[in-house]
């Protein structure tokens, strides 16, 4: 038994290190996942991934799992190698399957020209209606049987292109009111109230084959009375996601180093009640420095049949079936989601111009506007306040939003740029005739204090841009005269918004 097929891993460096090789070697490990770490261009990334199956292919005939994160909008990896997508929520709102399909299909086809055959995508989470939690516009939306249909089609999209994909995080994140980079957070929804919206969108996936689903780690009190996280539970991910929903597929844990889980629980205790709970391969992104420990300690709970030798064997079959797919793909010769696999070069491939002009659309879409346009003076001092390295969020984001700043500096040439949580904007805003608020999932408290700030001089705020969920919308609304809701931050929604003040 080899129980590094129990792990899909992290690990730091832009070439394969010895230890990782003797990992890959000694434990035929399941796979990998990339993050902006591993990645300087797109050469080296492919190279990278060459050598990386090169090497399994000495202790395997399967392939290595090679993953990334590629959801869209904020959720991004490698800035010039694959182009961002909007998010989630901005293509539910544009009401187009069918661009989901493309959009998802034109990265996908990047995404297996480097050589990564797994997109941990698309988001299943039905976000709550005011677009407030956490999961904000990673969701495709409130509506769970929008959210399936637009899954659905970024399934589709993906698989065409002949890379696997990922349904996340079950049995659904979307109302969680904290984040589980940092909390344990809960959902008060019982199993009837799951069936009925949050696992619409997962069931659908499932009825089309999903190969892998992600757990959440969420406690879901009404279920496990005991706060345990979902991606603990028995009872939500073998009773009933394999059992009642039939999934066959791969279960993989979202990231145990991820504070929900971290904070109480060691690598090998989680992976221990991950793998115990129906969980088949567990996701452990940055604690490269202990896996030869986890495997270790892995294997021991196996041999002290701590862990169910049945239920470790179904889970062996079923990351052999995805492997088989993975094959299966490689060698054409399969047909999956009822599209074939295509032998030549791909219409996402080389219709550039179409896939922008999708981009565009969904922009204008989701660009909404409250009152009136700002009457921002060209002539006057104009402070501009954004969030320290603008993106406020641990989900990573590789893209360079310095474009924007510049060209606001060039259409208002009297701008001064500070930080949301710079001490010097308490002294110094009242010099400024005009203030501008961009935010992205800004921390309340660092809004709070601004809110101080512009009440104590008697001012409003000419203009707030929210470019994450509504949070910001609805705490900011009463102390702006107007405010812009861009639903992410990508290139299509900077440039829309540099001409709607110009």
């Amino acid at each position: 038994m080899n129980f590094g097929q129990c792990l899909i891993i992290g690990f730091p460096g832009t070439k394969v290190s010895k230890e990782l090789e003797k990992i890959i070697l000694k434990h035929d490990l399941f796979g990998v996942i990339f993050f902006s770490r591993n990645f300087t261009d797109k050469s080296q990334l492919t190279e990278l991934c060459s050598n990386l199956q090169t090497i399994k292919s000495k202790v395997s005939e399967d392939k290595l799992i090679i993953s990334a994160d590629y959801e869209g909008g904020f959720v991004t990896r490698f800035n010039g190698a694959v182009n961002p997508i909007p998010c989630a929520y901005s293509q539910g709102l544009a009401q187009k399957k069918a661009w989901t399909e493309f959009l998802y299909g034109y990265n996908a086809r990047e995404l297996k020209q480097i050589g990564i055959n797994l997109n941990l995508a698309p988001v299943c989470d039905v976000v709550d209606k005011n677009c407030t939690t956490p999961i904000g516009i990673r969701s495709f939306g409130c509506d769970p049987l929008l959210a399936g249909e637009f899954a659905s089609s970024a399934m589709k999209g993906i698989m065409s292109e002949g890379i696997l994909c990922c349904a996340k995080h079950f049995p659904g994140l979307g109302t969680a009111k904290y984040d589980s980079h940092f909390f344990l957070p809960e959902v008060k929804s019982n199993l009837k109230s799951l069936l009925n919206k949050d696992l619409i969108p997962f069931k659908k996936l499932i009825n089309k084959n999903i190969p892998f689903i992600m757990s959440s780690h969420c406690a879901f009190p009404s279920i496990e009375k005991n706060k345990i996280p979902a991606t603990f539970s028995y009872v939500l991910n073998t009773e009933l996601l394999k059992n009642k929903l039939k999934f066959k597929g791969v279960l993989l844990s979202d990231d145990l180093c991820m504070n929900a889980i971290a904070a109480k629980w060691d690598i090998q205790k989680s992976s221990y009640n991950a793998l115990k709970s129906g969980i088949d391969t567990v996701l452990v992104c940055h604690e490269f420095n202990r896996i030869n420990t986890l495997i270790k300690s892995i294997g021991e709970n196996y041999k002290n049949k701590n862990l169910n030798p049945e239920q470790f064997s179904e889970s062996q079959k079923r990351r052999n079936s995805v492997l088989k797919l993975v094959e299966n793909i490689d060698k054409n010769n399969d047909k999956i989601s009822g599209t074939s696999v295509k032998q030549k070069d791909s219409i996402y491939e080389i219709n550039q111009t179409h896939f922008k002009s999708i981009k565009e659309k969904i922009s204008r879409k989701s660009f909404v506007i409250f009152n009136k346009k700002p009457e921002l003076n060209k002539a006057e001092k104009i402070l501009l306040i954004k969030p320290e390295g603008f993106i406020n969020s641990v989900i990573e984001d590789n893209n360079n939003y310095s474009d924007f700043f510049s060209k606001f500096k060039f259409l208002y040439k009297n701008t001064v740029i500070e930080n949301l949580n710079s001490s010097k904007i308490k002294d110094t805003i009242k010099d400024f005739k005009s203030i501008v608020l961009i935010t992205s999932g800004a921390s309340k408290e660092d809004l709070l204090k601004l809110i101080a700030i512009i009440q104590a001089n008697k001012i409003k705020l000419d203009l707030v841009v929210c470019t994450k969920n509504h949070n910001d919308f609805f705490i900011l609304k009463k102390y702006c005269k107007n405010i812009i809701l861009t639903h992410g931050f990508s290139i299509e929604s900077r440039n829309l918004l540099l001409h709607y003040l110009s």
